[in-house]
């Protein structure tokens, strides 16, 4: 549902503004620009995520937003769209992108 891809920080902040008209309240995640979430690993960062994924084109299910590539994924993460308190469930999520590093 859109709460959920809201708290997940999975709207795009853009169109935050207009998610309301359809669900109230979205719960539309704001960026997090001073922490990254290392999707792979489920831990918060202050830099540059060291992990990779193996299959970026990987096509996930993600709860309330639908299908999402591994990469898509990721990018959120490293870009900080991905609410911190929620970093740690990414993994589980991303489990078949084929992450390597990190830990």
């Amino acid at each position: 549902n859109f709460q959920n891809a809201g708290e997940l920080g999975f709207i795009d902040p853009a169109i935050c503004p207009l998610v309301p008209n359809l669900a109230n309240p979205c719960g539309c995640a704001p960026i997090y620009s001073s922490s990254t979430c290392d999707v792979c690993t489920g831990q918060v960062t202050a830099g540059n995520n060291s992990t990779m994924m193996t299959s970026p084109d990987h096509i996930v299910v993600v709860p309330g937003e639908g299908n999402m590539t591994c990469g898509d994924i990721k990018a959120r993460g490293d870009q900080g769209l991905i609410d911190p308190q929620n970093c740690s469930s990414m993994p589980t999520l991303v489990a078949p992108c084929g992450c390597m590093g990190g830990l």
